[in-house]
């Protein structure tokens, strides 16, 4: 499984977002992934300031935005220099990649199923994974309420929790951002069975051996419901 903090990061993302790999940096394991600007200094030298305008498959920074994309009629869309679609989705699929580097430690030792819903409830902070990641207003869901465990139907392996609307579109969805979810989802190496313990995972054994119990964390099933980001706060440092 690939894994960010090593040598291939700047490759593999490169080849995720459609970018050249030396314009890709990966500031740590737990940092952020961020865009170089392909401009260039009046010194003939590379830039080293983040890429906020995207065209085709390079991006610049204001500063470095070519002469001839400037004052370009918004709606000539086959002359508009820069691929406004294409920087929105690579921008939503970074913050599913960083969110991705932020749960390392869950991956490592997986969760208690028994408290995987409420860690994903905290993370999401109530709220559907990919209208967070879409910047839909429409986002927040008192309590966790109106959101499913979208789940991978080859593995039964729970993804994140997302809304109805979002759960419907996942199947059909073939764009950048949701290619970059099913294979870098939030929950993924938790190894987290679609409805947890349920009946049609009964006989069967848990796909991770020794997995943590609530009792070797010392938290319980009520105390997440009530406190899920607490609960998720302490399993953070107890893995750390």
């Amino acid at each position: 499984m690939f894994e960010f903090g090593g040598p291939e990061d700047a490759q593999t993302i490169a080849e995720i977002l459609g970018l050249p790999a030396d314009r890709v940096i990966s500031l740590g394991i737990l940092g952020e992934i961020k865009i170089l600007c392909s401009g260039r200094t009046k010194y003939g030298t590379a830039c080293t300031a983040y890429a906020k305008k995207f065209a085709g498959n390079v991006g610049y920074c204001s500063r470095h935005i070519p002469p001839e994309s400037h004052n370009r009629d918004l709606t000539d869309s086959p002359k508009h220099y820069f691929d406004i679609a294409t920087a929105k989705a690579r921008q939503r699929a970074l913050r599913i990649l960083n969110v991705y580097k932020v749960l390392e430690p869950l991956r490592i030792i997986p969760p208690p199923e028994d408290l995987a819903s409420y860690f994903l409830r905290a993370i999401q902070n109530d709220g559907c994974f990919m209208c967070r990641i879409m910047d839909d207003p429409s986002a927040a869901y008192p309590l966790g309420q109106h959101l499913v465990e979208d789940h991978d139907h080859d593995s039964g392996m729970v993804r994140s929790m997302l809304c109805r609307s979002c759960n419907t579109s996942e199947p059909h969805g073939d764009s950048l951002v949701w290619k970059v979810y099913r294979r870098f989802h939030p929950a993924k190496g938790w190894h987290y069975r679609y409805n947890g313990m349920g009946a049609q995972w009964a006989g069967q054994v848990d796909p991770v051996l020794n997995r943590i119990t609530c009792e070797d964390v010392g938290l319980t099933e009520e105390f997440c419901v009530r406190h899920p980001l607490e609960g998720l706060t302490r399993y953070m440092k107890f893995v750390a």
